[in-house]
């Protein structure tokens, strides 16, 4: 009897458990929908991310931010993408991979590509917003777009060696 109560009570933590993790997911159709700028702290370390610019690999980071009332950390994995951008611009092209077990708030994002100015000065953020209109307005159009939304990140290095830098991302998905 006490073997029931033990097995019937570990299956009730259980279910509440797993019904709290579904709970907890993003919905990527909403996120994107939302016009809102995100405000994104995101920390690694910078000087091996700003000196990909042969082979890149796969690097941990933390993806932190504020949706709607929560606030997420998330440790994902980032690497360098893009073949002109990446050898010319201070900072590359990005990709982030939440897929994994170490973000299960954002696992539904999957794998995200982040799109940024080539220079951090106000004229380059005005070509960034002009390529994000171009984005929404391409949406418009056709479903087979890319999806947009504005990201206002933080790059924190983990090491302390370079300074923290703001800059204006785009970040952008293929929905099915």
């Amino acid at each position: 009897m006490r073997k029931f109560f033990l097995l019937a009570a570990a299956c009730l933590v259980f279910t509440s458990l797993l019904s709290q993790s579904k709970n907890s997911f993003i919905d990527k159709v909403k996120f994107f929908e939302n016009d809102s700028v995100l405000d994104v702290t995101f920390t690694t370390d910078m000087g091996k991310l700003l000196n990909t610019k042969l082979k890149p690999d796969y690097m941990p980071a933390t993806f932190s931010c504020r949706i709607s009332d929560s606030s997420i950390s998330e440790q994902i994995r980032v690497i360098a993408r893009g073949n002109v951008r990446r050898q010319i611009c201070y900072m590359p092209p990005l990709k982030l991979d939440f897929h994994n077990t170490t973000s299960p708030t954002l696992y539904t994002l999957s794998s995200i590509k982040l799109v940024c100015a080539c220079n951090t000065s106000d004229d380059y953020d005005q070509l960034l917003l002009k390529e994000y209109l171009v984005y929404k307005i391409y949406n418009l159009l056709t479903d087979k777009s890319f999806h947009a939304r504005l990201l206002n990140v933080q790059y924190e290095d983990v090491k302390g060696k370079k300074k923290n830098i703001s800059q204006l991302f785009i970040i952008l998905i293929l929905m099915p």
